[in-house]
């Protein structure tokens, strides 16, 4: 009977390892034409939305998102140097028009890698295969959009014309052109311009508990020392708000 329990113990954690395993393992999502392929990881997740936002007791610092940002990375491969750059240029000018086309969507390139000789995998041809990519920045603008409904329209918009970009590719058996997106990430142009008002919110709460009449011996306002940095963060994101905090430490000093 000892000995069946034993064995039967470390059966039941092994279920309990693989089946934790499971839950972690990423998801990603692959749409794919004759002409172009176009990705999105999501082992991430989407953009957290918490559900206590919708809790009146905590007093939050909300604003609105004002921008939502993206990587595109625009990957390449030919037969020469040259066709892999012919690729890349007209493939990126492909991406520009049509994202720039839709209104509050924009594009710029981040960087860029020149073709390079893959000696470590083939194609479908005898040649050493030349790679390049181009690393692109889309910026998709909330601005005047003072509801949720509105930014959701916005956001589809951008996302659609994306997701229904051609690319350029004469031979897909000895060359491929393909882009990889990213997630949008829900952000504001400038986190810092609250600084003051995120500061102002810390120290009304210890004014407050300062004034308090009958105040217990083990404390004393005095006695208290706070310090910041005024690092600003973005702490939730969601399409509808987003949560900031500034550091603030306190720590109180005996006599």
């Amino acid at each position: 009977m000892k000995l069946f329990h034993l064995i039967a113990i470390p059966g039941c954690l092994l279920i309990f390892f693989a089946c934790g395993n499971n839950k972690d393992s990423a998801t990603s999502v692959t749409a794919q034409n004759n002409r172009n392929l176009i990705s999105s990881s999501s082992r991430e997740g989407r953009n957290n939305v918490s559900t206590t936002y919708n809790d009146p007791a905590r007093d939050r610092f909300l604003v609105e998102p004002e921008i939502a940002v993206l990587n595109l990375t625009l990957r390449v491969s030919g037969k020469s140097f040259s066709e892999a750059s012919k690729l890349i240029t007209s493939n990126s000018d492909i991406i520009f028009k049509g994202i720039n086309q839709a209104k509050g969507c924009t594009v710029e390139i981040k960087d860029y890698s020149y073709p390079q000789k893959n000696y470590q995998s083939k194609v479908s041809f005898d040649n050493v295969p030349f790679s390049s990519s181009q690393e692109m920045k889309v910026t998709i603008s909330f601005a005047g959009m003072t509801d949720i409904q509105a930014r959701m329209g916005q956001l589809n918009k951008c996302m659609q014309t994306i997701s229904e970009l051609e690319l350029e590719n004469p031979e897909p058996k000895k060359t491929s052109a393909r882009i990889n997106v990213t997630n949008p990430l829900l952000t504001i142009t400038n986190a810092n311009k609250y600084r003051k008002q995120l500061l102002a919110k810390k120290f009304s709460g210890l004014t407050e508990v300062a004034a308090i009449a009958e105040n217990p011996p083990q404390f004393n306002a005095k006695d208290t020392k706070c310090t910041t940095n005024g690092d600003v963060r973005i702490t939730k994101r969601s399409l509808s708000k987003l949560e900031l905090d500034v550091d603030f430490n306190c720590q109180q000093f005996g006599k």
